[in-house]
């Protein structure tokens, strides 16, 4: 009875191996609400990050660059994120000048584009995961972890990133 388990267990014990190599895809959704939602959210791409890696930021709507309180959040997030080496494409639209200009100002391991025409919401592609985010009230952050769907908005953001024109402040 042993012998054959054991000779059982040989044969499908390669296909466990090949199992466990592929390791199992996580899948999360994760809603995030107000200032300390968005810190939370945004916390979490600086944690997942390693020096040297890219993700995308693809920008907020203009009239929200105008609020102080964005700003400010935005300039100490992308310093944070810059003394990590972590480097970002932001995708933003024409007439955001001043807005870029008090977020990115001097910091290194950011490259800006922009883009003529319209993006439905503001989002941050970066590993596994997307980041929808919504601030026309209170800030609402949406966080997917899902390998399939990030790769899909990343394959987006690298054709839009193709169609963008750089930034010259």
């Amino acid at each position: 009875f042993l012998d054959d388990k054991k000779q059982k267990f040989s044969e499908i014990l390669p296909e466990l191996r090949q199992k466990e190599k592929r390791g199992v895809e996580r899948y999360s959704a994760k809603v995030f609400e107000g200032m300390n939602g968005l810190r939370a959210a945004y916390s979490d791409v600086l944690h997942t990050m390693k020096p040297g890696e890219t993700y995308y930021f693809i920008q907020v709507p203009k009239e929200k660059l105008m609020q102080e309180n964005i700003i400010l959040f935005y300039r100490k997030y992308h310093s944070q994120r810059t003394q990590l080496g972590v480097n970002v494409r932001c995708i933003s639209t024409p007439g955001d000048d001043e807005g870029l200009q008090r977020i990115f100002g001097g910091l290194k391991h950011t490259e800006i584009r922009l883009l003529d025409e319209t993006i439905p919401t503001s989002m941050v592609i970066y590993a596994n995961k997307i980041m929808l985010i919504d601030l026309e009230q209170e800030p609402v952050v949406f966080v997917i972890e899902s390998k399939t769907i990030a790769n899909t908005y990343k394959k987006f953001a690298d054709e839009k990133w193709k169609m963008a024109k750089p930034w010259k402040p």
